[in-house]
């Protein structure tokens, strides 16, 4: 897999695995509601990028074990390992690195306005340096891109 990927991790629409700050604001269900929009559009700016690979990570369970929540067409996932949120993302992204790709970027499914152009400004930032942060203004980060394998 040669060239940049974008790495979307993703969890199922479900109360136990939606951010917090959706359903204390909106309640369970309407939080998975929005959810489901908001990593659908984050899926569709992904996909946005040409010449770039989009490498969707899913931790399924048995309600939601694929993506057709995300698209009709079920794109596939690569299945996250690891038994916490940050062993998960280090696995997916080390699995696109040794998969062969020159840089990845992991884009937060909480991101959908994030532009297109600042995901190219990233990957353009990879060719000097090995990390690249987008913050966010909640102390969050919209994307972290790497050109090599990290601590």
């Amino acid at each position: 897999m040669e060239g940049n990927s974008i790495l979307l991790p993703l969890d199922p629409p479900a109360t136990d695995t939606v951010a917090r700050t959706l359903a204390d604001s909106f309640g369970q269900d309407r939080a998975c509601d929005i959810y489901c929009e908001i990593a659908r559009a984050s899926y569709r700016a992904a996909k946005a990028v040409h010449g770039v690979r989009t490498v969707l990570s899913y931790l399924p369970n048995s309600r939601y074990p694929d993506l057709r929540w995300l698209d009709d067409e079920d794109p596939g996932f690569l299945a996250q390992k690891g038994a916490t949120p940050g062993d998960r993302f280090y696995n997916a992204a080390k699995w696109c690195l040794e998969a062969g790709s020159t840089g990845v970027l992991v884009l937060s499914p909480y991101a959908p306005g994030v532009p297109e152009q600042w995901l190219r400004d990233a990957f353009e930032k990879l060719k000097s340096t090995q990390l690249v942060i987008g913050p966010a203004s909640d102390g969050h980060c919209y994307l972290v891109a790497m050109s090599a394998q990290l601590p």
